[in-house]
C-alpha cells in the first residue's frame, strides 16, 4: 500500500486544528514532531479512500472530546470500528454523587449526636 499524500495529511491536520485550536497547537506546535507526525499519519492512513477521511473527519468535528485523536483512532474512525468516546470521570467522583453522600453524613452525624467521630470509636 502507498503511504497518504503529504498534502492530503496535511489538510486532515488544517481540519483538525480547526476542531481542536489550542489544545492542537500546544501539543503539535513544534515543526519536528509535526513533521515526525506528518510522516507517521501518511503511513498509518495509507489505503484509505477519501470517503473514509472524510468520515473520520466528520466524526472528530461531531464529537470533539478532550483528546485529540491518535492515527489509529482516527484509522478506526474512517473504517467504521468505532467512534470517539468522551472520557467520563468515574460515577462515584460526579458532583450529584458527592452532595448525596454528604447529606448521608450529615444525617449521620445529626443522629449520633456529634460533628466528627475518630475512626473506629464508634460501637453499636
Amino acid at each position: 500500500m502507498d503511504k497518504l499524500k503529504r498534502e492530503w495529511v496535511e489538510r486532515i491536520f488544517e481540519r483538525l486544528e480547526c476542531v481542536y485550536k489550542e489544545r492542537w497547537a500546544v501539543k503539535y506546535n513544534d515543526p519536528n514532531i509535526r513533521e515526525l507526525l506528518v510522516t507517521q499519519w501518511s503511513s498509518g492512513l495509507a489505503g484509505l479512500s477519501s470517503t473514509e477521511i472524510r468520515r473520520a473527519l466528520t466524526m472528530c468535528e461531531l464529537y470533539p472530546y478532550d483528546t485529540i485523536p491518535t492515527v489509529i483512532e482516527f484509522y478506526h474512525y474512517a473504517k467504521g470500528y468505532r467512534q470517539p468516546s468522551k472520557v467520563q470521570p468515574p460515577h462515584y467522583l460526579a458532583p450529584e454523587r458527592k452532595q448525596l453522600a454528604q447529606g448521608y453524613m450529615d444525617e449521620i452525624k445529626s443522629k449520633l449526636g456529634r460533628k466528627n467521630v475518630p475512626h473506629g470509636t464508634l460501637t453499636v
